[in-house]
């Protein structure tokens, strides 16, 4: 799938990078994601997305995966969310309503072999939406793996 990847900074304390997602997804007319990080453990994730035909209410529009084994916490309504796990925490806000749910899905990584991920539908009709996430990450001790990955609540 062709999703061009532009690299406006990348370095040890961070990166800012921009993906033209559209011609992955089917359903969308323009769809571009923006992700910028910071080594303090902070993640920002900007997506401007544009359908080619409205959805309904219920729609799926976006997922992130979290890696952590147990449920998640959500809270917030409307276009303004928190969702919190181990070592983590996600701050959701959209241009329109949506609806924030967690689901347990398969993966071959942590030891029950599932992971909870954060599942964002549309609340009502729409067919443009602009989603701001803001995850941030614990950064100490116990929180990093001996590579310098992020430990997120669980160990591998």
């Amino acid at each position: 799938v062709k999703a061009p990847i532009s690299v406006a900074a990348l370095g040890a304390s961070g990166g800012t990078v921009t993906v033209d997602c559209t011609a992955a997804f089917t359903a969308a007319s323009n769809y571009v994601r923006k992700v910028q990080w910071e080594s303090s453990g902070t993640v920002a994730i900007s997506d401007d997305l544009t359908l080619r035909e409205p959805v309904q209410a219920g729609a799926e529009l976006f997922r992130f995966h979290t890696g952590s084994e147990l449920p998640l916490g959500i809270s917030g309504g409307e276009t303004r969310w928190t969702v919190t796990w181990a070592g983590a925490s996600m701050t959701l806000s959209s241009s329109l309503p949506i609806q924030v749910e967690q689901a347990s899905l398969a993966d071959s990584v942590t030891r029950s072999g599932r992971h909870q991920a954060i599942v964002i539908r549309a609340a009502g009709a729409l067919r443009a939406v602009r989603l701001d996430a803001a995850l941030t990450l614990e950064v100490g001790p116990g929180r990093w793996m001996a590579d310098g990955t992020p430990r997120l609540g669980y160990d591998l």
